[in-house]
């Protein structure tokens, strides 16, 4: 049998008696015919729609939920078919198409879209209500309403109660982002940091001022030299060699949505340099805006991983400078070691060959034995130079030769005559060298173990001589001999024979007059040698002189003041670098002093003295004839 309807309350109509458990006395008890149920309809409004916001105030851009519930008091059957449009005003956009629906049916919301629409949504029995919650927000800054005239397209018993919500859309902080132009550089060279504001209101009749930020460098990073701009307004400070940027009292005006700072920064030391909501500090009106961080989050230090911008310092490369050094005789001891590296880095030495040959300690070389001494020079840089490349230098360390034995000097006319005996081990020996004392006369000889050397007539000498030996070192010096004291060249009482000639600083001259100066110029005597000039026919000494190193001299003489009218030779007399007699002459004819006669040399013929002379001989000849027939005549009886 089936349970009675439980009675309902029906506006307007009385309620139902209630029945008692026993029939009233004097009724009938007899069993009567059944009824037909009594149902009576449910007069209950539908549901009603309301509206209602999470915040009535949000920044530019930030999500906004706006809750549609549908709402019933009556929970004994189910509502179904319900649906609803909602337009939002114009700026108001959904947020996110993702749409939370607490019950069944269907709800969309396009995101970037101004409509939500439900349809077909169920209020299940025991249920009160049902909502669809969808994320909305604006980019411009402004008021927003939500009123009933929004709702539109009402299905099922729906009930429009939606009453006025207001949202307030307030402008964003200004983003701050930041990047490095370039990302990568080398230490001690300059890149630029730029920090950018981007206001996200898009709202243009509004501005955004007071802004301020302090960006704290990452040690070691700068403040470099160079230009600093400053798009933003306010005061910008940027102190060369600073860790501090600062910018105060910028501005975004309504026709400007970003505005950027751009400053210089340098390191000296290479690392990875981070900038990011961490290093920020003074924050007005701003918020850090960087790819990876999760805003105020991760301004706690230290960041993980990282996030903000980065600079990558590389190391600067360095190169050494290690001369090549000399061979070295290994009686020596050392060798002192220098290398440069254009980092002004400290260049450190070390030795590759066997300690029995050298032993490298700090800067010097200590010479152990016979063979090539190999050394490296390093330099294994810093926080700003990479290592540099090793450079590896060699020499040899070799003994010198063996001296020559047996050093004789023998000395000869403005010449000394050395001679030796080669050591007994020759190898390597090119060549030798005899030197005198006091200097600076040198002979130098290949093969020979004998030489000359040019002296100074009168100056007593001592040779010692040294074997030659590019490869293993000259030997040290054999001797020195005993004194050797050259003597002048002698004068002969007739000039010598020779076909060598004596010039003057005048050219080749042929006349002179007693009394001039005159500068003779000789060659191809020994060096260092004494020469003598003579002038004869009654040889008179003009002069000595000692030569150059090439066996040249340039000596001013006077011709006698007495010296007759006629034909004269002037006379250089020494030696030659061999040491045998080296004559060079000059032929001059002499005339007669007087007023007309000058000092100067004359070249060519003097035709009226050879006339005058022709004329004195032919006379001269006449007499002598004259005389001779004189004596040939019978002498008269007396």
């Amino acid at each position: 049998m089936l349970s009675p309807a439980p009675a309902v309350a029906v506006p307007g109509l009385a309620a139902s008696p209630t029945r008692l458990p026993f029939p009233p006395a004097g009724h009938s008890t007899a069993p009567q015919a059944p009824k037909a149920p009594f149902v009576v309809a449910d007069s209950s409004p539908g549901p009603e729609l309301i509206a209602n916001l999470s915040s009535a105030t949000v920044a530019d851009h930030q999500t906004d939920q706006l809750t549609l519930a549908m709402v019933r008091s009556n929970t004994a059957s189910a509502d179904s078919g319900l649906g609803f449009t909602v337009t939002l005003p114009t700026g108001l956009l959904v947020a996110s198409s993702d749409v939370t629906l607490t019950c069944a049916g269907s709800a969309v919301a396009a995101e970037g879209g101004s409509t939500i629409t439900a349809s077909s949504l169920v209020i299940a029995a025991t249920f009160t209500s049902c909502s669809v919650s969808v994320s909305i927000m604006a980019p411009a800054s402004g008021t927003y309403e939500i009123t009933s005239s929004s709702v539109s397209a009402l299905a099922g018993d729906l009930i429009n109660t939606v009453t006025t919500q207001t949202l307030t859309v307030t402008p964003s902080a200004a983003r701050l982002t930041a990047e490095f132009s370039p990302t990568s550089t080398a230490a001690t060279q300059t890149a630029t940091l730029s920090v950018t504001l981007t206001r996200t209101d898009t709202n243009l009749t509004g501005a955004q001022s007071s802004l301020s930020y302090t960006v704290t460098l990452p040690t070691d990073l700068v403040v470099a030299t160079g230009s600093r701009t400053n798009g933003c307004g306010g005061t910008l400070t940027a102190t060369t060699d600073s860790a501090t940027i600062t910018l105060a009292s910028g501005l975004l005006t309504a026709t400007h949505s970003t505005c950027t700072v751009s400053v210089p920064v340098t390191a000296s030391v290479s690392g990875s340099y981070v900038v990011g909501p961490g290093e920020l500090d003074g924050l007005t009106g701003v918020v850090p805006f960087f790819d990876g961080c999760d805003g105020f989050a991760s301004r706690v230090r230290p960041h993980t991983p990282p996030c903000g911008v980065t600079l990558t310092v590389t190391k600067l490369a360095q190169e050494i400078t290690f001369p090549q050094p000399a061979r070295a005789h290994l009686s020596a001891g050392t060798v002192s070691l220098s290398a440069t590296s254009d980092s002004d880095l400290t260049v450190v030495f070390s030795g590759a060959s066997s300690t029995s040959i050298c032993v490298v300690s700090g800067t010097t070389v200590t010479l152990v034995g016979v063979g090539t001494c190999t050394v490296h020079a390093d330099q294994s840089g810093d926080g700003t130079y990479s290592a540099a490349t090793t450079v590896s230098r060699s020499f040899a360390i070799t003994v010198p030769a063996q001296p020559p034995t047996g050093v004789t000097a023998t000395a000869g006319v403005a010449s000394i005559t050395v001679s030796w005996s080669a050591p007994g081990d020759t190898t390597g020996i090119t060549g030798y060298r005899a030197i005198a004392e006091p200097g600076p006369a040198t002979c130098t000889t290949t093969t020979a173990t004998s030489c000359v050397l040019g002296g100074t007539a009168g100056v007593t000498y001592t040779v010692t001589v040294i074997a030659l030996s590019p490869d293993n070192g000259d030997s040290t010096a054999a001797g020195p001999t005993g004194d050797a004291t050259p003597s002048a060249p002698p004068v002969s009482g007739t000039p010598p024979v020779t076909s060598l000639n004596l010039t003057t600083d005048q050219g080749p001259i042929n006349t002179a007059v007693p009394g001039q100066h005159i500068v003779v110029i000789g060659t191809g005597f020994a060096g260092y040698s004494t020469a003598t000039i003579v002038i004869y026919s009654t040889p008179v000494v003009l002069g000595t002189v000692v030569t150059n190193s090439h066996g040249n001299f340039s000596k001013p003489v006077t011709i006698p003041p007495s010296l007759g009218a006629g034909h004269h030779t002037v006379i250089a007399t020494g030696v030659d670098p061999s040491g045998r007699p080296h004559n060079l002459k000059l032929a001059v004819l002499v005339a007669g002093g007087g007023d007309d006669d000058d000092d100067l040399p004359r070249t060519g013929t003097d035709l009226a003295g050879l006339l005058l002379a022709g004329c004195v001989l032919t006379l001269t000849g006449a007499i002598a004839r004259f005389g001779g027939a004189r004596r040939r005549l019978p002498r008269r009886p007396a």
